[in-house]
């Protein structure tokens, strides 16, 4: 096998004067072993991101989620699924579909997005409307949100036990879709975070619990299956921090 002999010492850069450092590693850093082996460095390849298809729209990207195990973009005003084949090679062609039909999603900001396995909601927080969230099936495609139970204009989305749930904007006020339907929804299928009048910024589920934050505090709720309104608040749990942005919640460990 030949052997690729790596100037280590003269380092892996680039520099204007190519008599200083005329060395170029593209995409690659050295790696140097800590002890003795058969060689004396290697180069390892960078992580790091390709692009591997675009939208016939020209627009920014306002959010993306993983269903069906396709990834699914909001680009502009119109929603894409993200469709490959594989030749006898196994080299991957990707192709953006447009899958919005002659619906289309209002707004320019960024999108929230949720799934519960059978539908995507899409949640427009920049657009004014009472109606600012879209459900997507496979079977009927895009359409916007328009049960007259809905209170909105709506924040952000998210799914736990079964239902979307959403907070009122400039308000304490969140609720829940109907079980397992975006498209269903009841006008007393609601409940407000009380502890603090603080409003709303948005709900993040987690380890059984949903999460309702405010600008100054946050508080628990747990799925009790109560007949009236499945989620209870668990009063001990509440806590004095708050959340200014819904998109710099993240769930880690």
């Amino acid at each position: 096998m030949a052997r690729i002999t790596l100037n280590i010492a003269a380092g892996f850069n680039r520099d204007e004067s190519l008599a200083i450092a005329a060395t170029d590693c593209v995409n690659l850093y050295p790696h140097l072993p800590s002890g003795q082996t058969t060689t004396q460095g290697s180069a390892i390849g960078c992580a790091g991101i390709d692009e591997i298809c675009s939208t016939a729209e020209n627009a920014f990207n306002r959010g993306g989620i993983v269903f069906g195990d396709k990834p699914y973009l909001v680009c502009g005003s119109k929603l894409w699924r993200i469709d490959y084949t594989t030749d006898l090679a196994g080299v991957r062609t990707y192709t953006a579909v447009d899958v919005s039909g002659s619906e289309t999603i209002e707004g320019t900001a960024r999108v929230s997005m949720a799934t519960n396995g059978d539908q995507i909601c899409i949640v427009a927080p920049d657009y004014s409307n009472q109606f600012n969230a879209w459900i997507y099936t496979v079977a009927g495609g895009l359409v916007q949100i328009s049960d007259l139970d809905v209170n909105g204009p709506v924040l952000d989305v998210d799914f736990v036990d079964g239902y979307f749930v959403f907070p009122k904007a400039n308000s304490n006020v969140w609720f829940i879709s109907d079980l397992r339907d975006g498209l269903a929804y009841n006008a007393l299928d609601f409940t407000s975070a009380e502890s603090d009048p603080d409003p709303l910024v948005t709900l993040a589920p987690l380890n059984g619990l949903l999460y309702a934050f405010g600008q100054k505090t946050f508080e628990p709720y747990q799925n009790t299956g109560n007949t009236d309104f499945p989620f209870e608040r668990i009063s001990s749990g509440i806590q004095q921090k708050g959340c200014l942005s819904p998109e710099s919640m993240i769930e880690v460990n």
